[in-house]
C-alpha cells in the first residue's frame, strides 16, 4: 500500500506547490505556481504550513530521533512514484524564519540544494549569496549559497530528530524541490535504501550498533 501524502492526482496537483497544515496533518490548505504567494497563503491558516513541489506523473526531479529506520518511501500524490522523502524544515539562522517541506534524499547529487524561490520567504537576498554554475539534468544553473539550518523531523515520534546548523546550502535557479545530496547531509550519516520493499534506514555515521 502506498504512503501518499495528497488525496489527489497530479492532474490536480502537477507542477504546483502545495501547502499542507502540518507533518501530521496532510490538509491542503493553498496551492499555486508561485512558493511565496502558497506560503503566504497558507500561514494565514496555519503557523507552521509545510509547503512543497509536486512533479507532473512520472516526472523525476533530480525520520529521526536517530537512527530511522524502514522508513516508506512517499507518493506526493497517489498517482506519483514513491520516493525517499524525508520531512524537514529549511531554517535562516540569522533571523528564524522557516519553511518546513519535504526533502529527496539524491544519491546522486554532490550538495543539498534549495528552491531559489525559497530565499525571499526566509529572509535571504538571494543575489548576495556565494554564486556558482552547476550542471544539472536540464543543463547549466546558477546556485547562490547561504548559511542555512536544516532540521529533520520524525513524524513517528512527532519530534526534531536531528539538526545540522550554520551548514552551507545552495539555492538553486530553476530547481522547484528540495535535493538531500551528498555534502553537508549524506556525507553525516549512513544510508540504506532497500528498493524492493521502497523503505529506507538513515542513522548518524557517529552510532553504532543501531
Amino acid at each position: 500500500m502506498k504512503n501518499t501524502i495528497l488525496k489527489g492526482d497530479s492532474k490536480k496537483y502537477g507542477g504546483k506547490y502545495v501547502a499542507i497544515r502540518s507533518f501530521k496533518n496532510n490538509e491542503v490548505l493553498c496551492t499555486g505556481k508561485d512558493p511565496s504567494k502558497v506560503l503566504d497563503c497558507a500561514r494565514k491558516q496555519a503557523k507552521k504550513p509545510v509547503i512543497f513541489f509536486v512533479p507532473k506523473k512520472d516526472v523525476v526531479h533530480i525520520y529521526w530521533s536517530m537512527p530511522i529506520r524502514d522508513f516508506p518511501f512517499l507518493c506526493l500524490t497517489k498517482d506519483n512514484k514513491e520516493r525517499p522523502w524525508l520531512p524537514v524544515t529549511i531554517i535562516n539562522p540569522s533571523n528564524g524564519e522557516a519553511i518546513p517541506t519535504y526533502g529527496l534524499i539524491d544519491t546522486g547529487a554532490d550538495e543539498c540544494s534549495v528552491p531559489a524561490a525559497f530565499a525571499k520567504d526566509l529572509g535571504h537576498d538571494l543575489y548576495k549569496g556565494k554564486p556558482k554554475e552547476v550542471d544539472t539534468a536540464g543543463g547549466k544553473a546558477n546556485t547562490y549559497s547561504h548559511l542555512t539550518t536544516v532540521e529533520i523531523f520524525n513524524p513517528k515520534e512527532n519530534n526534531i530528530a536531528h539538526k545540522m546548523e550554520n551548514i552551507p546550502i545552495d539555492f538553486t535557479e530553476g530547481l522547484n524541490v528540495v535535493l538531500l545530496g551528498v555534502k553537508n547531509f549524506l556525507d553525516q550519516f549512513t544510508l540504506t535504501i532497500e528498493y524492493p520493499k521502497k523503505v529506507f534506514s538513515i542513522k548518524s555515521s557517529k552510532q553504532r550498533g543501531t
